[in-house]
């Protein structure tokens, strides 16, 4: 049966120590000034991507405001759907959808606040 034996540890202190490297992250031969913000990107390399136009500008226009639509949409649904709780809770079902129509649209007229002192119990 063979056993390793290991180095002492003053044979290894004397050896020379290893010396510390540098590594530069940058392009070798490119100035730094010219290698950072660019990522890369140089002028008149043909990958470099090009100005957006006008027509680029509105087309993500038209699919933002597309977006936003569905969403007010889906907002109101979600809001109806709210207010639609609140006057069952209050027994306003029983209320026709015509009158109801008529007393949000004068309580809007009038104010909220003037609506509640006018009905107000004296």
């Amino acid at each position: 049966m063979a056993f390793l034996r290991e180095r002492p540890l003053q044979r290894q202190r004397e050896s020379a120590p290893i010396a510390p490297q540098t590594v530069f992250l940058h392009a070798s031969g490119m100035p730094m000034s010219s290698a950072e913000g660019t990522n890369g990107q140089q002028e008149g390399n043909p990958m470099a991507r090009s100005k957006p136009t006008a027509r680029d500008a509105l087309r993500k226009l038209r699919e933002q405001r597309a977006q936003l639509e569905s969403e007010e949409a889906r907002l109101r649904e979600e809001a109806a759907t709210e207010l639609g709780k609140v006057l069952i809770e209050c027994g306003a079902e029983t209320i026709e959808a015509a009158q109801l129509r008529q007393i949000v649209r004068a309580s809007m007229a009038l104010g909220i606040e003037e609506t509640l002192k006018r009905i107000a119990p004296a």
